[in-house]
């Protein structure tokens, strides 16, 4: 037999008594549940950012002309404006307790790419396959969690641009050290396949600079291509951000701000990793993105 209650809501708390429900399910199930009151913690931290966004605002009034055009400057190097890149590096700071400001940077902004070597280990590969087509997914505007898959076509056309920014720390340890981002290139020439490596060649110390390398095309007909940051008979540390691999007039680099370049394969980014992969990387050594030391 079926149970039925009723509740007499009295007149004045009738308004907050509806507030609390909220509709679920409606054809199978039919019912109604109390409205959840709990955030999730990525609203909790949205909620906390915004929080902070009125102290970032009144320090940002307060700075100079010059300091604001170098904010300007850096953020332009990531596609933002000189106030986005200031809020979500100076909430950054206040979150993780790092006080004063970060010194705005050409080089770098906000979260950098790392690679530390460690004993056992000398050496790390990592890379990013660039096929003729691979399937991403973005962020439909205006909706707040529906997102769309589009292909992505890639024809290697020549010059083509391969570039970083780093920083390097590194000790050689054997008869071959070096620290490289390399283009590797698929070709087909008088019948023969060829891998044909351009590469960056970092020195193994270095404070912040940018390095790039243009490559003409190779001979014979060009297939597909790869990038590597590829480390050999080293330990230490390298950051590195704002990767550039351009040619037609577009970076098809994938994370080039190194934003989170641990993303590799999942259920949307199924045919190439998202950012990196990890090819080889023995016990000693990793890669990540961090925010990087001042």
């Amino acid at each position: 037999m079926v149970k039925i209650t009723t509740l007499n809501v009295p007149v004045d708390l009738q308004k907050k008594y509806w507030k609390t429900l909220a509709a679920l399910e409606r054809f199978f199930f039919p019912r109604l549940a109390r409205s959840p009151k709990l955030l999730s913690r990525a609203r909790e931290q949205q909620l906390l950012n915004a929080t902070y966004m009125f102290y970032a605002a009144d320090l940002w009034k307060a700075k100079s002309a010059a300091d604001k055009q170098a904010w300007k400057d850096a953020g332009a190097k990531c596609g933002l404006n000189g106030w986005q890149l200031y809020l979500k590096d100076k909430v950054y700071r206040v979150v993780n307790n790092i006080p004063g400001d970060a010194i705005p940077s050409l080089y770098h902004q906000y979260f950098v790419g790392h690679i530390k070597i460690e004993s056992p280990a000398s050496s790390i590969l990592i890379t990013q396959s660039h096929p003729y087509t691979w399937w991403e997914w973005y962020k439909k505007s205006g909706k707040k969690k529906m997102y769309s898959k589009q292909k992505i076509t890639e024809r290697l056309t020549f010059p083509f641009k391969i570039a970083l920014s780093r920083k390097t720390n590194l000790t050689s340890v054997g008869p071959l050290p070096y620290c490289y981002l390399i283009a590797k290139i698929i070709h087909y020439y008088e019948g023969y396949l060829f891998y044909t490596e351009y590469p960056v060649d970092m020195p193994l110390v270095a404070d912040w600079g940018y390095q790039e390398v243009s490559i003409d095309a190779p001979g014979g007909y060009v297939g597909t291509y790869e990038l590597q940051l590829r480390l050999n008979d080293v330990t230490g540390e390298i950051y590195f951000d704002n990767i550039i691999s351009e040619h037609g007039g577009t970076d098809f680099v994938r994370d080039p701000y190194c934003d989170d370049i641990t993303r590799e394969f999942f259920d949307e980014w199924f045919n190439v990793a998202m950012n990196w992969e990890p090819t080889n990387v023995p016990a000693g050594a990793l890669y990540e993105s961090i925010y990087p030391p001042d």
